[in-house]
């Protein structure tokens, strides 16, 4: 009979074989030799064929990280982010696998917004139109894909006068501004997208109370939030003021 040590050895390698929300383990690539897993993060891809595997390895003292990508059909491919190739600003995990595109994601920094269509192998800047962020007074925040139209996005970016969107209708080849998410309003603003990724949330909070909007368009226009699904939108928004 397994000790209870053991059994939470167990448990714990199952959690990492089979993430929750999947229905069966994942490919699993061979670990480099003299190498360590740490830890690993699966990303599935919003139509549910295939996903990424966000690896740390621990080796000779230090820990890194690789990509295991899942491909439908085809068993898996091996990659690696690019903040372990250069510095693009802080390494936060904000990765977006692109629907219906087994292979391609995009990947947010601080300081770049970068694709791959290749599983990783290699990543391509989709800066053209965009303030450059090393002048160290704006920073990339946050990535709304249009999960209905990958070539749609919307990039949130923070600057000394608040957050500012940007738009792009042609997978990041050229981005145009659309200016604040609510126009001249002054305030504290908080972003957020909704669970099915098809409208962004946004709530303002000036002196006069809270302020609930959301957009369908990828923020090129706002209307108000109905007040009966206010609670969940601004407990989850408000975090990001």
């Amino acid at each position: 009979m397994l000790s209870s040590p053991r059994l939470a050895a167990c448990a714990l390698a199952l959690s990492l074989l089979c993430p929750a929300g999947l229905a069966g383990p994942l490919p699993q690539a061979p670990l480099p030799a003299g190498s360590t897993l740490l830890e690993q993060r699966f990303i599935a891809d919003p139509t549910g064929q295939g996903g990424w595997l966000v690896q740390t390895l621990l080796s000779s003292g230090s820990s890194w990280r690789r990509l295991v990508v899942a491909l439908p059909g085809q068993g898996y491919r091996i990659g690696s982010p690019p903040a372990a190739d250069r510095d693009y600003g802080d390494a936060s995990l904000r990765l977006h696998p692109i629907p219906g595109q087994p292979g391609a994601a995009w990947w947010l920094s601080s300081r770049a917004l970068l694709h791959s269509g290749d599983a990783g192998r290699s990543w391509t800047p989709r800066m053209a139109g965009l303030p450059d962020p090393s002048d160290g007074r704006t920073a990339l925040r946050r990535l709304f894909p249009d999960p209905d139209h990958p070539s749609r996005l919307t990039l949130e970016i923070s600057t000394e006068d608040g957050p500012q969107l940007y738009r792009s209708t042609d997978g990041g080849q050229r981005w145009e501004a659309l200016g604040p998410p609510l126009g001249d309003r002054r305030g504290r603003i908080g972003l957020s997208q909704s669970e099915d990724g098809r409208q962004i949330e946004a709530v303002y909070r000036g002196e006069r109370g809270d302020i609930h909007l959301l957009s369908r368009d990828g923020g090129q226009s706002w209307q108000p939030r109905p007040a009966t699904t206010r609670r969940k939108i601004s407990e989850k928004s408000v975090q990001d003021l």
